[in-house]
C-alpha cells in the first residue's frame, strides 16, 4: 500500500525511509513499533505528566500545546510536525497536547526509537537534526512587546513559512483554530483579531473568506512583520 503524500514533507521522512518503517494502516513492524493514531476534535493526545512513551508526527488536522494551568497556547502543530518531543528533558510531557479537529497522527515507540539510535548513526543524526530544527522554529518566537498588527503579521508568516515547508501553498491556507485560539497564543483579545483581519483586507495584503485565508501581498507583510 503506497505511503500518503504527506509522507514526502514529513519531519521524520528520513528516518521512516532509513529504518523501513511502515506507517501505512496496515503496520508491518521492523525495527520500531509504529502505529496510526486518531484524535477527535477537542480530545487530548496526551496530557502534562504523562510518561513518554511515543513521538508522533501529524499525518491530517492540528493541534495546539496548552499550559494546563492557565491554558495558554505555545504553539500550533500541522501536517508533517513531530509532536511530543518536548517531554524529552524529564522523560514525561510537560504541555497538554489538545487536536484543534479531527486529526490523524502516526506514532513511534520512544524506547524503541532511542535502541535504532543507539546502533545507527545515521538515524541518530537525522534525528538530532529533526530536534534542532524544531527547536530553532520555537525560537523564533513573536515579539508580544511589539504592536498588535505586527504580532498578526508574523504569525501569517509563520503560518505561510510552515506550510510552504510541507507541501502546501504558502499563499492560501485555512485556519483550523478558532479566532479565540489565535487570539490566546498572541495575548491579543478576540475582537483585536477581528479588525486585524478587517484591516489587513482592506489593506488588500490578504483575502478573507470564512477561515481561508489568502496573502495577496506577501512583501508588505513581511515588511509589517518586521516594523
Amino acid at each position: 500500500m503506497p505511503k500518503p503524500i504527506t509522507c514526502n514533507y514529513c519531519d521524520f521522512k528520513e528516518i521512516c525511509n532509513l529504518l523501513d518503517i511502515d506507517t501505512t494502516p496496515l503496520i508491518n513492524l521492523h525495527q520500531v513499533s509504529s502505529f496510526v493514531v486518531t484524535v477527535k476534535k477537542g480530545q487530548s493526545l496526551y496530557k502534562t505528566n504523562t510518561p513518554l512513551k511515543t513521538l508522533y508526527v501529524i499525518r491530517s488536522g492540528s493541534l495546539k500545546l496548552c499550559h494546563p494551568s492557565d491554558h495558554k497556547i505555545i504553539n500550533f502543530y500541522f501536517q508533517g510536525q513531530l509532536i511530543g518531543f518536548e517531554g524529552i528533558e524529564n522523560n514525561h510531557h510537560t504541555l497538554d497536547a489538545i487536536a484543534i479537529e479531527d486529526s490523524t497522527l502516526c506514532a513511534f515507540d520512544y524506547n524503541d526509537l532511542l535502541t535504532v539510535f543507539s546502533r545507527s548513526i545515521q538515524a541518530n543524526k537525522d534525528f538530532i537534526q529533526i530536534l534542532s530544527k524544531r527547536f530553532n522554529q520555537q525560537t523564533i518566537q513573536l515579539d508580544y512587546y511589539k504592536p498588535a498588527h505586527t504580532r498578526f503579521a508574523q504569525f501569517l508568516l509563520r503560518l505561510s513559512t510552515q506550510q510552504k515547508h510541507h507541501g502546501f501553498s504558502a499563499y492560501h491556507f485555512i485556519f483550523p483554530m478558532k479566532r479565540l485560539d489565535i487570539a490566546n497564543y498572541l495575548d491579543l483579545s478576540v475582537e483585536t483579531i477581528s479588525r486585524l483581519l478587517h484591516d489587513f483586507t482592506n489593506q488588500e495584503l490578504i483575502h478573507v473568506d470564512n477561515k481561508e485565508i489568502t496573502i495577496i501581498d506577501l512583501e508588505k507583510l513581511k515588511g509589517i512583520a518586521s516594523n
